[in-house]
């Protein structure tokens, strides 16, 4: 990333309905928490409606800088410094955070543990 141009900038372009692993669907950007999000849908354990849940972009740009910084994300990580987005929905949010850096063929998911996490592929900025 160079200039005035911000990680979320680019979230703005991922086409509407996009699907992320295992089955989460781009809802748009829209306000929340005094600021935009990144909207995304689960499927409702009911078999409703989608449920739609949300990533604020002061967050999002954190998570973006940790995976420069430390050339990972991970959840133990995810869940210290994005307490908006744990709130809302804590291993959707980290994934969907983590296959937003998938999408822009930023990182990529590994095995970690008994979970996983988002590994920074060489010399990618966005």
């Amino acid at each position: 990333m160079t200039g005035d141009v911000s990680f979320f900038g680019l979230v703005r372009d991922i086409p509407l309905g996009e699907n992320f692993e295992p089955d989460y669907r781009f809802a748009g950007i829209r306000r929340s928490r005094g600021e935009h999000a990144l909207v995304y849908s689960i499927p409702n354990k009911s078999g409703g409606r989608r449920t739609e849940k949300r990533i604020v972009e002061s967050e999002l740009e954190l998570a973006y800088r940790e995976l420069h910084r430390s050339g990972e994300f991970t959840l133990g990580w995810f869940k210290e410094n994005m307490p908006k987005a744990s709130t809302d929905s804590q291993s959707c949010s980290f994934r969907v955070t983590g296959e937003v850096f998938v999408f822009f063929d930023l990182a990529r998911r590994v095995t970690s543990g008994r979970g996983h996490k988002y590994v920074l592929l060489e010399n990618r900025t966005a």
